[in-house]
C-alpha cells in the first residue's frame, strides 16, 4: 500500500457493501460526518466524480478477467454501480 498524508484516513473498502455504505464509512473515518448520519447528495456526487476520475485513468488497461472491459469499467461497476 502506498503511504501518504491521507493514508491514516482511508480504510479498507468492503466490496460486499453497496458503494454508498462504503462512502459513508469513509466519511465517518475522515470526520466529515458522525456515525449514523447520511451523506449529503453533494458528497455522493463528489464520490462519483472521484470514482470517474480514477476509472478514467484505469481505462487504458484491459481487465484480465474480462478482456472486453477495461480496469476502469470494473472500478465503476464495483465502486459506484454495485
Amino acid at each position: 500500500m502506498i503511504e501518504n498524508e491521507y493514508s491514516e484516513h482511508v480504510g479498507r473498502v468492503d466490496l460486499d457493501l453497496d458503494p454508498v455504505a462504503n462512502f459513508t464509512a469513509l466519511a465517518v473515518q475522515c470526520g466529515l460526518i458522525r456515525s449514523g448520519d447520511k451523506l449529503d447528495q453533494n458528497v455522493l456526487d463528489l464520490c462519483a466524480g472521484v470514482v470517474s476520475l480514477c476509472a478514467g485513468v484505469a481505462d487504458e488497461y484491459e481487465n484480465p478477467s474480462c478482456p472486453e472491459d477495461t480496469v476502469g469499467d470494473h472500478l465503476r461497476a464495483v465502486l459506484f454501480e454495485h
